[in-house]
């Protein structure tokens, strides 16, 4: 907890504005020692800071959009293709270089962990007290001034109180996204749900960093951060219209993908972010439909930078990171690459935009990987039946050699990119048909209602110490750990709180009944819903109740 709240203390060093005062007003104990465990983690981001300013001034081409052809039929997937690149794309091919860096950034898709207990606080302060006489980063404001801060800015709120959780977005090896209403102004905010431990403490803390330096309307907005019982709630820009790799999957079954008009006005939008974030540089090193997140005014934002690195100078990075499909070959090689990786993986971007996946995805990563390094650029299944432009477009984004492959700012001036301007009608379109063919599709299959929105359920819990049992009242997102805590909280324990723990009992009539265990994140609401419809209508002989209950013991 004093981890998190330390992290507050940095994630809020500037001034907030309005709209962030407005949506997050929350504040935290913060010790000196908490403070200084953050030290440690910050010690790990490497590096000089980001560079400062909006952007890098380039001007933006303003001729219309014409004589764009419709796209040709795109290549359909099969379900055991989309399953491939479900489970395989975010793969992190591991460090190629020991001394690289970035292992000291703690960079890994899999950014997981057990939330930090007061044994691990306490031991990352006492490491961090041999750097009690060195200075300071200037990232990291003094304890004293960022209590002050944060105590001036903010009040003391549960985050549950400020907003109002409505449905799961989608969940990520980092985290789950949620849709969320801010109570107070009725604004729509995206909601990252983090379990941030020891192990991912610093990837969590370089991941806001990167987003909070973010101020490019090309990129996702970021609000701030609250922590609520050893998470952190990351409180971002909602997109309504989802990701582009969700449209991609809608569209399967049409006759095209994606136009080549589509593409092109998504594109221009994703240079600017990358030549805003190259210009600070910043790698982004994910680059992929799933990361592109656009809305109803036909706005394109690139997103989630869990695994973005900031250069120093013109030092290279060499960690092979990334997801595989997408990643250039000097990334998989390992003999360093900068920010002309992302450009690779933006050309395989738009061939899935294309022809509805990436190349290569019938491969093991492993496969690819190597077919990426070894073999020619991929090229576009039926390049005749595209623009010329489209074609050569395609072609400079997967120059194989990054010393030849253009910039961002380089390729906003091709002729396929420059016709675009500020029109977005495409995209408006393209959103519309999404949502249109969203509300087809739910309308078709009602989905099952998830236990992580806000609901509510009534759980009963029998106390095996004295024998009564008690009905709680609970969110659906409630975790066994948090029943176990009310628990606690309604009973005096005669042991050790940290030795109880939730079970579920089965009386299947054999006579012996059976018992688990639950794990400290296991959602009694959605387990209590799969054993009242396993169940239905069965009662246990003599006593008539259910089969089954919930136990708080040791």
């Amino acid at each position: 907890m004093q981890v998190i709240a330390a992290a507050k203390v940095v994630f809020q060093s500037e001034q907030p504005g309005d709209e962030q005062v407005s949506i997050l007003q929350n504040s935290s104990k913060v010790t000196a020692d908490a403070v200084e465990a953050l030290r440690v983690a910050f010690a790990g981001l490497g590096g000089a800071s980001a560079t400062s300013g909006e952007g890098s001034g380039a001007s933006e081409a303003s001729s219309s959009a014409s004589g764009r052809r419709a796209s040709t039929p795109h290549v359909v997937p099969t379900s055991e293709q989309k399953s491939h690149v479900r489970s395989k794309s975010a793969v992190s091919a591991g460090s190629s270089a020991a001394a690289d860096e970035d292992s000291a950034e703690m960079d890994d898709d899999e950014m997981t962990g057990s939330p930090p207990s007061a044994s691990n606080i306490a031991g990352a302060a006492a490491a961090s007290s041999s750097l009690a006489d060195g200075t300071m980063s200037p990232d990291v404001m003094s304890p004293k001034d960022g209590i002050k801060q944060l105590q001036r800015e903010f009040s003391s709120r549960d985050p549950e109180k400020v907003f109002k959780v409505q449905e799961q977005l989608g969940e990520g090896a980092s985290g789950a996204v949620y849709r969320a209403v801010h109570r107070e102004t009725k604004k729509v905010v995206a909601i990252k749900k983090m379990q941030v431990g020891v192990n991912n403490v610093t990837a969590t803390v370089k991941e806001i960093k990167i987003m909070k330096d973010l101020k490019s309307p090309y990129t996702l907005k970021y609000y701030g951060c609250y922590n609520k019982d050893d998470a952190i709630w990351i409180i971002m820009e909602y997109c309504d219209g989802g990701s582009l790799q969700d449209i991609i999957d809608a569209r399967e079954n049409e006759e095209v993908c994606l136009t080549e008009q589509q593409i092109a006005q998504i594109v221009a939008q994703v240079l600017q972010a990358l030549e805003y974030l190259h210009s600070m540089k910043k790698i982004h090193r994910d680059i992929k439909a799933g990361n592109i997140l656009l809305n109803s005014q036909g706005m394109a934002k690139l997103a989630d930078f869990g695994i973005s690195a900031q250069q120093v100078g013109d030092e290279k990075r060499t960690t092979t990171i990334g997801s595989s499909y997408w990643m250039a070959p000097e990334t998989l090689m390992g003999g360093g690459y900068d920010s002309k990786a992302d450009i690779w993986s933006l050309g395989i971007t738009i061939m899935e935009m294309a022809e509805g996946i990436p190349p290569l995805i019938e491969e093991q990563p492993h496969k690819a990987a190597f077919r990426i390094v070894n073999d020619p650029p991929p090229k576009l299944s039926a390049p005749q039946m595209w623009s010329k432009s489209f074609v050569d477009f395609v072609s400079h984004c997967l120059t194989k050699n990054p010393e030849h492959r253009p910039s961002s700012a380089e390729l906003r001036r091709h002729p396929f990119i420059a016709e675009v301007g500020d029109n977005h009608d495409a995209i408006i379109e393209l959103i519309a048909w999404s949502q249109k063919d969203k509300k087809k599709r739910v309308k078709k299959k009602k989905l099952p209602k998830s236990a992580d929105v806000e609901d509510e359920f009534n759980l009963s819990i029998w106390f095996d110490e004295t024998g009564t049992n008690k009905t709680l009242l609970l969110p659906g997102h409630a975790t066994a750990e948090d029943v176990c805590r009310q628990c606690a909280e309604s009973t005096k324990n005669t042991k050790d709180a940290k030795l109880y723990g939730l079970y579920v009992v089965i009386d299947d009539g054999s006579g012996k009944p059976k018992e688990k265990k639950m794990g400290p994140y296991d959602l009694p609401g959605k387990i209590l819903s799969t054993l009242q419809k396993k169940f239905k209508g069965k009662k246990t002989k003599g006593s008539g109740s259910e089969p089954y209950k919930f136990v708080y013991k040791v």
